[in-house]
């Protein structure tokens, strides 16, 4: 309650404080202004927090108005990646190189992260729709958000055109990781097509070396690696995390192809005449026709799509059969699938 209050009062701010203003005096000549005011810091964090909080709200209601009212649990997984993404340090790192401490630009490129840090969050409960396989009105609703993300960086283009080719890759490096989780989505849902398993495993490590390539960007940007501030070596720690994250997805990637190749070698693919007396039954994991792609069988009798059985493993420890809780891989067979 407390948050939609204040939601409140700043819609009464902007449309009778801030909104007058900019029409009487034009938003080139009032960032001026602010720019030269010795209150620059303070008004600009508050112009922030006011226009971030705004952001949030009409995020919520976009996602209410699609998909229906969040869980805390959904709340609690945003927030964690929030967290997770480091947006916040991102753009104290941007303020403090700043070469004028009373700059307007620092407060333009956290408005610029804030949206694009909602667009992910609406990104991450797409995600858990499709785990959860709760796919109504998830089509229209990427669609929105890929129309939305391309607006943004095309005016991102158009208002900070003379600040250099690397620095416009800075700003708007998230709206490429955006996009990517976006068409990847509707790949899969809309396309009703299903992204191979190990095509997923490569997709996390391209993942990976986008945030390595956005992490690099921002500490040689600006002479970062000159700077003696504490928040540098915190720079450092994040790319070590992300450096070791990708080493261990490389070294699962290439554990899951040969895995592959024993589960393929365990259990064949079966012949498409003897998938074609299966009629209308359906994979008890996709819910799809068997006679759709390729499937096998386990020993405990049951046929499944053999990409399913992958993905399958892939996500849970568990080595039985989902319909019949079987084990399917015998003891001292050992897989790394994880």
């Amino acid at each position: 309650m407390i948050f939609y209050a204040l939601v409140f009062l700043n819609i009464i701010a902007w449309i009778f404080l801030i909104i007058p203003v900019l029409i009487k005096s034009g938003l080139t000549h009032a960032l001026k202004q602010l720019s030269s005011s010795p209150f620059c810091i303070f008004v600009s964090f508050s112009l922030f927090c006011s226009i971030f909080s705004l952001t949030i709200f009409l995020s919520q209601i976009i996602t209410y108005i699609f998909l229906g009212g969040l869980t805390l649990s959904d709340k609690r997984n945003i927030f964690k990646s929030f967290l997770i993404d480091n947006s916040i340090l991102q753009v104290v790192l941007i303020i403090l190189r700043c070469p004028n401490p009373n700059s307007i630009e620092g407060l333009l490129w956290a408005i610029v992260y804030s949206n694009y840090a909602c667009i992910k969050g609406m990104c991450l409960i797409i995600s858990l729709r499709i785990n959860e396989n709760n796919l109504k009105n998830l089509s229209p609703f990427i669609k929105m958000l890929i129309f939305s993300t391309i607006s943004i960086l095309l005016l991102n283009l158009k208002i900070f055109a003379g600040i250099g080719f690397w620095n416009t890759l800075l700003l708007n490096f998230d709206a490429i990781i955006i996009l990517k989780l976006l068409i990847q989505s509707y790949y899969t849902i809309c396309l009703q097509n299903k992204i191979p398993a190990l095509t997923d495993k490569i997709l996390e490590i391209f993942d990976s070396a986008l945030m390595i390539s956005k992490w690099l960007h921002l500490e040689f940007s600006n002479g970062g690696m000159t700077s003696l501030n504490p928040l540098e070596f915190i720079v450092l720690v994040k790319l070590q995390e992300h450096c070791l994250i990708i080493s261990k997805q490389i070294k699962q990637y290439f554990q899951f192809k040969d895995s592959i190749k024993q589960f393929n070698d365990m259990f064949p693919y079966i012949p498409k005449d003897e998938i074609n007396i299966l009629g209308e039954e359906k994979c008890c994991i996709c819910w799809d026709l068997l006679n759709a792609e390729k499937c096998c069988r386990l020993n405990c009798g049951h046929v499944l799509h053999a990409e399913c059985v992958w993905k399958y493993m892939t996500k849970s420890i568990d080595r039985k059969c989902p319909m019949c809780r079987k084990i399917f891989i015998p003891l001292g067979v050992r897989y790394n699938m994880k």
